[in-house]
């Protein structure tokens, strides 16, 4: 009995530790440590689930995929993705920085590379990722808490069904996968173990491989007539360069700008003015698609 409870106490504090942000973890050794012994125990049992399932393209890859993960803390990543297709890579699972470098100029380029060799997997965990659903991912998996795909302390939660609505809008070949947000840490047996699943469970199809150019620039893109985009720090201080940068997009034939906050730097209130501003400014219809949430709010409320 004893033994079980120092288990429940091991499992429970890594759990945890594991919504605690990268910069700490990176300066305690001993809550990594944890964090890894978690994300081990957690990566073969938490349950998955397809929620939706256009098939999963065709690649020429091998039974034993390879598998490379990108954490949050990475750098350097033109060195980096240079390193996994010479390697022969062919699954990649990126996390919140690389998935908005790759709205930049020279991280679209990199998309196109990716895309010809490898399946390219997303953590979808929160608002900050919206932008990625114009750049057509192959997968994403969400960790859900309590209907929302949260951060552990970014505030920027968004609705499961919100995601699933927009993807499905667009005719998206995306494929959604979730999994319970206990069961996910960002750590590389966790987020590889986890990711080979989702590719059983999603099973490999005869979809052929569609042409596809991405259209993007910083924290936003643009995808079947819709604008995706992400409302940071940045941004949120300085409209006028979110303009500029969605000028970049085009919007002809733009019908829709969906917009995702970033709630630590705007409340509710401003952000609707912000969005009621886009919409003034552009004559195009703006919604705002994402909530102040994050992993403890969504439970014991704001």
């Amino acid at each position: 009995m004893l033994v079980k409870r120092l288990l429940l106490t091991i499992i429970l504090c890594s759990f945890l530790a594991s919504f605690l942000p990268n910069d700490f973890l990176l300066f305690s050794e001993g809550v990594n440590r944890l964090v890894d012994f978690y994300g081990k125990i957690v990566a073969t049992k938490t349950p998955i689930s397809i929620l939706y399932n256009p098939g999963v393209r065709v690649l020429p890859v091998k039974e034993e995929l390879n598998i490379s993960v990108v954490l949050p803390e990475a750098k350097d990543f033109p060195c980096l993705l240079d390193a996994f297709l010479a390697e022969g890579g062919q699954v990649l699972i990126q996390c919140s920085s690389l998935d908005s470098w790759h709205c930049t100029e020279l991280g679209n380029n990199y998309l196109q590379k990716i895309r010809k060799k490898a399946y390219r997997i997303v953590i979808f965990d929160g608002g900050h990722h919206l932008p990625t659903l114009g750049l057509e991912p192959d997968i994403i998996i969400l960790p859900i808490w309590n209907d929302y795909a949260v951060h552990g302390y970014m505030l920027d939660g968004i609705k499961v069904e919100k995601i699933l609505s927009i993807i499905q809008e667009l005719n998206a070949p995306i494929v959604v996968a979730s999994v319970p947000r206990w069961g996910l840490v960002k750590q590389d047996m966790n987020l590889s173990s986890i990711t080979t699943r989702v590719l059983e469970k999603a099973e490999i199809s005869s979809r052929k491989d569609n042409v596809f150019s991405p259209i993007s620039q910083a924290k936003m893109s643009k995808y079947q007539g819709t604008i995706l985009a992400y409302i940071d720090k940045s941004y949120s201080k300085d409209l006028g360069a979110f303009y500029t940068n969605m000028d970049k997009l085009g919007l002809t034939g733009v019908a829709t700008i969906y917009l995702a906050f970033d709630y630590n730097w705007i409340d509710v209130k401003k952000a609707e003015q912000y969005a009621e501003n886009v919409r003034k400014n552009t004559n195009i219809d703006v919604e705002i698609v994402n909530e102040p949430v994050k992993v403890s709010n969504s439970f014991w409320g704001a």
